[in-house]
């Protein structure tokens, strides 16, 4: 979901989430870029990778966040659903537009990944269509325009309904309760196996909700404010996570447990959150130029965070495409091909200076 103009007084809130919002999409990418070019990596760039992977979780939260600080101050809740239902239709049609293109023109012999879906004999327009494969792994579109077609809810809920915060804080721990505390349900209904993405080539819906509504409530509450309970909170809980996994011997590397997305990689990713606060609340107060222009082009990632989801898939198709089997062409051409994308819109990337 791209920024909207939010009120004056709340206009920190949003330079904050469009930071951490920009900062998450450079570690989807990354993520991407490492993994499909097959990059080994030594036991200490596994670590630093773990702080990578939060990106997801954190585009998710903030898009929670930026629903509250662009939205809930408007006036007609009608407009503003009009926009978030535009968004995500447009959105799922650049899912299937691409899943389609590429599935009529691109040689799958080149990414071996894609047999999985061949095997199971889903690897058809017909298996696209209904999210049951996919030739492109954007498979976080269609559940980010569920998301998009179930924000104006939160809004309603947030002008309508009295302690709305109280309710919100609610909510999210019924759907957390839901997953997490009670049995999952049976996935025989085809409606809980989407929900689930059982037997689908999606991101969980039921799962990648909560942090959608908790991005909402930690801008209805003001996570600034909040800062210090959620960087000690969320530490206190992924230390105990971890412990517990390798005395369990099981893996304590939080991205294990991010498909589906497990408590652990929500408490480390809202730990990451809060100490990306503190750094940006810091680098906020440097005059140094190089720093200034940094944050500015992370800022301005920030709000185009989606184009430039859709685009770095473009550019790892292509290379893949041509390049193959030397797939580690893709840490040239794509950062080549965003760097000369910032250059293009250096004059957005000024404008949002100018406008602070």
């Amino acid at each position: 979901m791209e920024h909207a103009s939010a009120h004056p007084n709340r206009k920190k809130r949003n330079v904050f989430v469009s930071y951490i919002k920009g900062l998450a999409m450079f570690g989807i990418v990354l993520v991407h870029l490492i993994n499909w070019s097959n990059l080994s990596l030594p036991w200490g760039a596994l670590l630093a990778k773990e702080v990578l992977h939060t990106g997801l979780f954190l585009f998710v939260l903030t898009t929670g966040s930026v629903v509250f600080i662009a939205y809930a101050h408007r006036p007609s809740l009608w407009k503003s659903s009009i926009r978030f239902f535009y968004r995500a239709l447009q959105l799922l049609f650049v899912y299937y537009l691409y899943n389609i293109a590429k599935f009529l023109v691109f040689d799958f012999s080149t990414q071996p990944f894609y047999l999985q879906f061949i095997e199971r004999g889903t690897f058809s327009i017909s298996g696209i269509l209904a999210f049951k494969s996919f030739s492109v792994p954007i498979t976080i579109l269609p559940t980010y325009s569920i998301l998009l077609f179930l924000a104006p809810l939160l809004l309603l809920f947030h002008k309508r309904i009295p302690y709305a915060k109280i309710w919100m804080l609610l909510l999210a721990a019924g759907i957390f309760a839901m997953n997490y505390a009670s049995p999952m349900p049976s996935f025989d209904h085809p409606f809980i196996a989407f929900l689930y993405a059982h037997g689908y080539s999606i991101v969980s819906v039921a799962l990648w909700i909560f942090p959608f509504i908790l991005g909402f409530f930690l801008a209805q509450t003001g996570f600034e404010k909040n800062t210090f309970r959620i960087l000690i909170g969320s530490g206190v809980l992924t230390l105990a996570y971890g412990i517990s996994f390798f005395a369990r011997q099981e893996s304590f590397f939080p991205s294990d447990y991010q498909f589906p997305l497990g408590p652990y990689l929500m408490t480390f990713s809202l730990f990451i959150f809060s100490v990306l606060v503190y750094l940006f609340r810091f680098l906020e107060t440097r005059s140094e130029n190089v720093v200034k222009h940094i944050l500015l082009i992370v800022r301005y990632v920030g709000n185009h965070t989606l184009f430039v989801y859709v685009f770095h898939w473009i550019v790892i198709d292509i290379t893949v495409w041509i390049f193959s089997p030397h797939v580690w062409v893709i840490w040239i051409s794509v950062p080549a091909t965003l760097a000369f994308y910032v250059l293009f819109r250096r004059s957005g990337v000024a404008d949002i200076g100018q406008n602070g």
